[in-house]
């Protein structure tokens, strides 16, 4: 049997600013999205956004829908593909994983887990500080 060489974990790359919209480190603005598909902002690239703002401090907790998208029906459609996709096909990696708790401020970590939990979090959160 071979032995690990020991290493240091690296970061996963992510891309802050998309094709529809995103976080510019620049000068600190976030461009929200407006839409949500495989042509122009795919849930990906929407976490990314999210994660490189969250990294920044730029987020605010009561805040975070309209700083993120144009509208409730964008969030919507965002935490449906997010639920679907990221239950059956993929993972939450753990860089978006804090971005998404850090942003609405979940301390429990037991119930935030599964990408259709993190999604109704999200919405219930939203719910809970008026922004939907």
């Amino acid at each position: 049997m071979a032995i690990v060489k020991a290493y240091t974990p690296r970061l996963r790359d992510i891309k802050p600013m998309g094709k529809g919209g995103g976080y510019d480190a620049s000068n600190k603005t976030f461009t929200p999205f407006a839409e949500i598909s495989d042509e122009l902002s795919a849930v990906e690239e929407i976490l990314d956004a999210i994660a490189a703002a969250a990294e920044a401090g730029f987020l605010d907790s009561e805040k975070w829908v309209t700083q993120v998208f144009t509208t409730t029906d964008v969030l919507q459609k965002f935490l449906a593909d997010y639920a679907q996709s990221y239950t059956d096909i993929y993972r939450t990696h753990d860089r978006w994983w804090q971005a998404l708790g850090k942003m609405i401020e979940w301390p429990d970590e037991d119930s935030f887990v599964e990408a259709r939990d993190i999604a109704d979090k999200l919405w219930e959160q939203a719910q809970d500080t008026g922004q939907v």
